[in-house]
């Protein structure tokens, strides 16, 4: 079997190699890519438990988006939808920070039912969501603005393509 890293560097020189300049959501390249790594790259016993794994986390992933929904569901409508005692079971992700003896500020999550959660368990993760919400929201503004300014250069120097204009602010980086 051959090291992740090997395996990681192989997908990623395959997905240049074959990704098109434009392609859709669930194009065929992905498979194509995939097709392409050699079964030696896996160990059988670890990829299924892996693969077991990876669906009991995407399981728990979905119970955790259903305790979401309810809650956004009760802002919509002001009631618990209709089946609520199931979602009740459903856990939510309880992010809070807590500052240990030596005023360091430590992170510390637990996984709370909805049957079990108090109001401060609700407060908490308000809190974390709304705090991580605002991180998102500057994170994709920064992108936003960077790609208008790219765009606005871009035009300016009248180059067309992303490519030909980072080869004419940049050229020896282009290059590596």
């Amino acid at each position: 079997m051959a090291h992740a890293g090997d395996l990681n560097q192989y997908i990623d020189e395959r997905l240049r190699d074959y990704r098109p300049d434009r392609y859709q959501a669930g194009d065929e390249f992905l498979d194509r890519v995939a097709d392409s790594i050699p079964d030696t790259f896996y160990d059988v016993d670890d990829l299924l438990s892996r693969v077991k794994q990876a669906d009991v986390k995407r399981r728990e992933t979905k119970a955790r988006r259903n305790a979401n929904q309810l809650l956004r569901e009760f802002h919509s409508t002001g009631q618990l939808e209709l089946h609520w005692r199931t979602t009740a079971n459903e856990p939510l992700s309880v992010t809070a920070y807590t500052v240990d003896d030596d005023g360091n500020r430590m992170k510390s999550t637990e996984y709370v039912t909805l049957r079990a959660a108090t109001a401060d368990d609700l407060m908490a993760w308000a809190d974390y969501e709304e705090s991580k919400a605002q991180e998102d929201y500057e994170a994709r503004m920064a992108a936003v603005e960077g790609a208008r300014q790219i765009a606005a250069s871009i035009v300016d120097r009248k180059a067309h393509m992303f490519m030909a204009w980072a080869d004419e602010i940049d050229p020896e980086a282009g290059a590596a």
